[in-house]
């Protein structure tokens, strides 16, 4: 607040450096004072230009005010990265280093859009991370431009945004897969075309593989699998143990479910006996994993099991529109 001392305030005049928000204020009724209505930003200067009238006349006077640097200041992880080529199932991920408490104020700052337009939103997952899809899978061969400003953002009290942050990722080929349980197959599909059908097996009835729409994480040439690690038994004694070398892992949960080769499997395209994974021979295992990438989609259907909703690679795609959208905080 400013208080004129001799004479009155008759207007007020900001400018500001770097350029943010900017700051308005109201001058009382009495022109004793101005009142900003704003908050200052942190690290900001601003030049007050206060036109005063009084005895003498009215003249101008300039205040140069600097606000000190925030405390604590709000980053961003965004995911996937500049320059990335991914499949046309991957969400953007921002993840912050600190709780966000004025949500929707974040969200105005994050702006996504794409050479081919689409519908799409943000969904908060939890106060520190934030996940942007849209309606419908991205079209292949898409650009998409994400501008997070967080200049000027107060994210909660004493929580500055910082920084700026503007570039570009693509989408490839569509590649889009099904594992059907009934018909113990996966099929994968190349921008709408069949390309391949594969005899598998998906999970057996006491383990089965989630239905619904997964999203490739990540990708292995060979991985040790155990029945321990995967939270089924340590024990060597039990009918459900394994500890294999597997070859050709594409993985699609943080859970442990897999496409991979499994040349012990004799009832590939017969039967479901998989602990969870997506079994397929190893000369198809290869194909897939030679083909694969980060954001492609696998659609599991005729299982027993739900989608895992707190797993990242299902969490995006098994929610109904209208549940995503009631995640924005911009309503």
């Amino acid at each position: 607040m400013l208080a004129a001392v001799h004479g009155r305030i008759v207007s007020v005049t900001v400018s500001v450096t770097p350029a943010s928000t900017g700051l308005t204020g109201t001058v009382s009724a009495s022109g004793a004072t101005w009142t900003s209505q704003s908050t200052l930003v942190p690290a900001t200067s601003y030049a007050l230009h206060v036109n005063l009238s009084g005895p003498g006349g009215t003249r101008t006077q300039v205040l140069q005010v600097r606000t000190n640097e925030a405390t604590t200041l709000l980053t961003p992880l965004i995911t996937p990265g500049p320059g990335n080529t991914v499949g046309v199932g991957f969400p953007i991920m921002v993840t912050f280093n600190h709780p966000v408490t004025d949500r929707a104020t974040v969200e105005r700052a994050m702006t996504v859009t794409s050479s081919i337009p689409v519908t799409g939103a943000w969904h908060w997952f939890s106060s520190t991370e934030v996940h942007y899809r849209p309606q419908s899978f991205w079209p292949a061969h898409d650009t998409i431009n994400i501008d997070v400003n967080l200049v000027g953002v107060q994210a909660g009290p004493g929580l500055w945004g910082h920084g700026h942050y503007f570039f570009s990722f693509s989408t490839g080929n569509a590649w889009v897969s099904y594992a059907n349980a009934r018909t113990h197959t996966l099929t994968v599909t190349e921008n709408g075309h069949v390309v391949h059908v594969f005899p598998a097996a998906l999970g057996m009835p006491t383990f089965p593989t989630s239905n619904g729409i997964f999203v490739e994480q990540e990708k292995y040439p060979q991985i040790l699998m155990t029945s321990c690690s995967a939270g089924i038994t340590c024990s060597k004694t039990n009918s459900n143990y394994y500890s294999l070398e597997v070859y050709w892992d594409t993985r699609l949960s943080d859970g442990g479910i897999f496409v991979h080769a499994a040349p012990w499997d004799h009832l590939l395209g017969q039967a479901n006996d998989s602990h969870g994974c997506i079994h397929v021979s190893t000369t198809d295992a290869q194909w897939f994993y030679n083909h694969a990438n980060r954001g492609d989609v696998v659609i599991v259907s005729h299982s027993y099991a739900p989608p895992s909703m707190g797993d990242p690679g299902q969490m995006d795609w098994n929610m109904p529109w209208s549940a995503w959208l009631a995640g924005s905080a911009l309503g």
